[in-house]
Order: structure tokens, then sequence, then C-alpha cells
């Protein structure tokens, strides 16, 4: 089996797109790079922690509170999806990505 380099550059180039547009919490780009991905490599790995964090992007909990069973259910989709994607597609800078999820969990 023969290494295809320019295959191989396109992938990570199109991954590498879609973690930084994450790290800076740009829903926009990450559409746009998951879309790319998409079309690449439908079966690509990485689509759906991409697609795990891309919906925390945009979850708030209510203003008004959360119930004790939307805690839970809150806690139980960031414990078991949203940290390990994060841990996964972001390595070392997880923490850093994660820490504004859990401190709006915290507050509701």
């Amino acid at each position: 089996m023969q290494l295809d380099l320019f295959e191989h550059s396109r992938h990570v180039m199109l991954r590498n797109a879609a973690v930084e547009a994450l790290r800076r919490r740009d829903a926009a780009a990450l559409d746009a790079a998951m879309a790319r991905l998409a079309v690449e490599d439908p079966n690509d790995a990485w689509r759906a922690p991409l697609a795990a964090l891309r919906r925390q992007l945009d979850s708030r909990p209510s203003p008004h509170g959360l119930s004790a069973r939307e805690a839970m259910a809150a806690l139980h989709d960031m414990t078991q999806r949203i940290e390990p994607a994060a841990r996964r597609l972001l390595g070392d800078d997880a923490s850093a990505w994660l820490a504004p999820c859990w401190r709006e969990l915290a507050r509701a």
C-alpha cells in the first residue's frame, strides 16, 4: 500500500481547520470546515466528536435554571460525550475549552 502524501496532507489540513475553528469557538468557520471534511471523507472518525462539540457551542442552559433531571442529563452529557470529544480533538487545550461549558452548567 502506497501512501498518497497529497491526499493525506489534505485530510490533515481539513481536520486542522476544524480544530482551529473549534479552539476559537467560531461556529461559522467550524461549520464550513466540517462540511468540507464531510465531502472529502464522509467516514472520517473525527466527524462525530466534532459534531458533538459543535452542538455544545450552541448549547446554553436555561436562564431559569435546570431541574434535577435536566442537570443530571447535562452532567452525564458533559462527562460522557463532550469532555471525551474535547480531549480527543483538542488534547492539552481541552481543559481551557471546557471551562466555560462547566461554568455555564454550574450556574444553571
